[in-house]
C-alpha cells in the first residue's frame, strides 16, 4: 500500500515540476492541459508506463557493466537519464518513420513522458537497484497508473476552479497547485509519515 501512495505522491510532484520547470513555465504543461480538456489520458499514462519499462530494463543491462561504479547515486541518475533520452530518440525516429499517423497523435505528449519518466525515478534510484526484474517492472507500471490517476482527480475538478466565490488572482492554475498540495499532504498520511516530530 505504501508503495502506491509513494508512486502517487511522486507522480503529483512530477505534475508540478514539469509544469513549473521543464515545459517554459506555468499552464503549459502536457498533464495540467490533459486534465483540463480530459482527452486521452491513457495515451498519456501508457507513454510514461513504456519509457519507465525501457528504461529500467536498459539500467538493469548497463548494471552489468558497471557494477562497481553503479552504487553511486550520480552514475545511477545519469545512467537512468541517458537512457531515457536514448529510448526518446528512438522512439520518434522509428514510430514517425514506421506509423507517422499515430505519431502525429503522440508526438506532443512524448518528451513529457520521457522526461517525467526521469522525474519519477529519482526518489527511487537509489533503491532501484536492489530491486527484482518483477519489482522495477510492477514500479514501471505503477508510474503510469499513478499519472493516469492523478490526471483523473483532476480532471472533474477544473471547472470549480473558476467559480465565483474563489478569489480573483486564485482562479484556475494557482487554486490547481492548491488542490494539488492539500490532495499529496492527504495521501501522504497514508504512507505513515508524519510532518512534525515531538
Amino acid at each position: 500500500m505504501n508503495e502506491v501512495v509513494l508512486c502517487l505522491l511522486t507522480a503529483l510532484a512530477a505534475f508540478t515540476t514539469e509544469n513549473l520547470l521543464l515545459c517554459g513555465g506555468a499552464g503549459l504543461s502536457r498533464l495540467l492541459r490533459t486534465s483540463r480538456k480530459n482527452n486521452e489520458p491513457l495515451w498519456y499514462a501508457g507513454l510514461v508506463t513504456v519509457f519507465s519499462l525501457l528504461t529500467y530494463f536498459t539500467s538493469c543491462i548497463i548494471h552489468d557493466f558497471l557494477n562497481p561504479l553503479y552504487t553511486e547515486p550520480v552514475v545511477l541518475t545519469f545512467t537512468y537519464a541517458v537512457s531515457c533520452a536514448v529510448w526518446y530518440l528512438l522512439g520518434m525516429f522509428l514510430l514517425s518513420a514506421a506509423v507517422p499517423h499515430f505519431f502525429q497523435k503522440v508526438d506532443q505528449m512524448m518528451p513529457t513522458a520521457a522526461i517525467n519518466t526521469v522525474v519519477m525515478a529519482l526518489p527511487f534510484i537509489t533503491v532501484m537497484r536492489g530491486w527484482t526484474l518483477w519489482q522495477g517492472a510492477l514500479y514501471c507500471v505503477g508510474s503510469g497508473a499513478a499519472f493516469y490517476l492523478a490526471i483523473r482527480m483532476l480532471a472533474p475538478v477544473w471547472p470549480k476552479l473558476y467559480e465565483k466565490q474563489i478569489p480573483r488572482a486564485l482562479r484556475g492554475l494557482p487554486a490547481a497547485f492548491l488542490f494539488l498540495t492539500l490532495l499529496a499532504l492527504g495521501l501522504m498520511g497514508f504512507t505513515g509519515s508524519t510532518l512534525f516530530w515531538n
